[in-house]
């Protein structure tokens, strides 16, 4: 199988894994799911975590907790800036939701698969947001945590 091949591959799998029927509205079980396995794809795919030893980032907004994940994988110049590739892995409805946002995750996925085995020069920071609604919000809390622990 080729390179196109596999990453065509990869990329179905990843969302027909994490676009379930119950969706991934946030506080529901199918939420709870989504969690776990962006924590477990992130350490697959050989992300670090922006520090300590998990990928969570918890966090309560209006009395809900949400938690992002952010996953770090070093390149090999680190004077270099940063690639940021993130995505929000909730959704809105109770419905599998590729496009809101499960294919992206995929995406954001697979290039820190192929980024790994690239042995690439920038580092690669992969924040997955918990809520749509507050994405911007969410990715601002991200950034500047995992941007710290890249220097």
């Amino acid at each position: 199988m080729n390179t196109t091949s596999s990453l065509a591959v990869i990329l179905k799998s990843t969302t027909y894994e994490l676009c379930r029927p119950e969706g991934r509205v946030v506080g529901t079980p199918g939420h709870a799911t989504a969690e776990r396995y962006v924590a477990l794809s992130l350490a697959e795919i050989g992300c670090r975590p922006y520090r300590g030893t998990s990928f969570a980032l918890p966090y309560r907004r209006d009395g809900i907790r949400f938690t992002n994940f952010a996953g770090v994988i070093p390149g090999k110049d680190r004077s270099l800036a940063p690639l940021l590739v993130g995505a929000h892995y909730d959704s809105v409805i109770d419905a599998p939701c590729a496009h809101d946002n499960g294919a992206a995750v995929s995406i954001c996925l697979a290039l820190g698969r192929l980024s790994k085995s690239l042995a690439i020069c920038r580092t690669i920071l992969i924040p997955l947001s918990a809520s749509s609604a507050i994405i911007l919000d969410g990715n601002l809390f991200c950034i500047p945590q995992v941007l710290g622990a890249t220097k």
